[in-house]
């Protein structure tokens, strides 16, 4: 039987609907943990406590199962940036702060799921449902937490395009972040954090008429 041709239930009951739930967590603990190549639909069977032949029942293979725990790895990234922003101890004043704090927020969630993150780049890069997927899942994102951002900062900064300026700022930290802990860079981590949020901070802040 094909790929395409086998037949994926969609959970109606409670129950299946917890057990593919419990799949997918474990799958994205494991993936995190060991990362997305030395993980095994067994591992995953065995950790979530079901047969192979009911993972089989709920998704098409491992790829489709990390596809769907990258929706949990979007849930944890939106709640973290949404709490910063939230938190009522930044002043509405001091955008670079609020900047640096965001940057130093990344690094930690890339640190705490380094080979999830790390894999999602890969596999971006080489399977174009995956990168479909965590695009969309990306952009949904930025777009969620400059929405919280322009809330709290909305008459201090000043920009052509809030959906352009998302992606760059966005960018800007993703690829800085990315390389320093990739590619460990020999540059001092703190000040190039500290000058990636000034240089956002001047890039968002509104300009005092000349």
């Amino acid at each position: 039987m094909k790929e395409a041709d086998k037949k994926i239930r969609t959970p109606v009951q409670n129950r299946s609907k917890e057990k593919k739930d419990r799949i997918i967590s474990v799958a994205y603990d494991l993936f995190n943990e060991e990362g997305y190549n030395a993980v095994s639909i067994r591992m995953i069977a065995k950790a979530a406590g079901v047969s192979i032949g009911t993972i089989y029942s709920y998704f098409q293979d491992k790829r489709d199962i990390y596809i769907a725990t990258a929706a949990l790895y979007g849930h944890d990234m939106y709640n973290n940036f949404s709490s910063i922003i939230k938190n009522k101890k930044f002043s509405a004043e001091n955008i670079e702060e609020i900047v640096y704090t965001i940057i130093l927020k990344f690094k930690e969630i890339i640190q705490s799921h380094y080979n999830f993150h790390l894999d999602s780049v890969v596999l971006s890069l080489t399977d174009e449902k995956i990168r479909e997927v965590l695009a969309a899942q990306e952009h949904e994102i930025a777009n969620s937490v400059s929405h919280l951002f322009i809330q709290l900062m909305g008459d201090k900064i000043e920009v052509q395009d809030y959906k352009v300026s998302t992606f760059i700022v966005h960018k800007a930290i993703e690829e800085i972040v990315q390389h320093i802990l990739f590619y460990k860079v020999d540059l001092p981590e703190d000040l190039v954090f500290r000058e990636l949020a000034l240089m956002i901070s001047r890039y968002l802040e509104k300009k005092s008429p000349s």
